[in-house]
């Protein structure tokens, strides 16, 4: 699988990456009359989503996205009439990155980097972040792995 571009959160007032989905088990709920189709090998869920954490809530605040021929589609299309939309669907861990990074997969969400921040939420309430970064042995064996894993190309 291609390395996927990722979802964008911001939280405590810096954009980053994320190596998670909020929407994807929330979108067959919604009913949508079109599913998304992948435009590229490097978004094969169909659609890109911002993301804030605003007042220990997490927020969709953007969405663009791609049905039938390639249409393109935004916030309106999932939430008719809304521009941002609290998630109260969501439960589960958002991994946001931090740093720069120091190994790249070809495959999924699967790059290192230097640090993360992992944001625990409860139907789309923020209860937990803890931020890791990581040591030079830790980066050092992401690199050796990137390296033997890339020799299957």
């Amino acid at each position: 699988m291609t390395a996927q571009a990722s979802d964008s959160i911001t939280y405590n007032d810096k954009r980053s990456g994320m190596d998670t989905e909020p929407l994807r088990d929330y979108i067959p709920e919604l009913n949508l009359p079109h599913r998304f189709v992948a435009r590229t090998t490097f978004c094969w869920r169909g659609y890109f989503a911002e993301w804030a954490v605003d007042n220990n809530k997490l927020f969709l605040v953007g969405f663009k996205g791609w049905i039938l021929d390639y249409q393109e589609v935004g916030m309106d299309y999932i939430f008719p009439g809304e521009d941002v939309v609290f998630a109260h669907w969501y439960t589960g861990t958002i991994r946001t990155r931090l740093g720069e990074m120091v190994a790249y997969i070809h495959g999924g969400y699967d790059s290192t980097y230097e640090g993360y921040v992992a944001l625990k939420f409860e139907n789309g309430i923020l209860i937990s972040a803890t931020e890791k970064w990581l040591t030079l042995e830790e980066i050092e064996k992401a690199q050796r792995d990137a390296d033997e894993s890339m020799q299957d190309f």
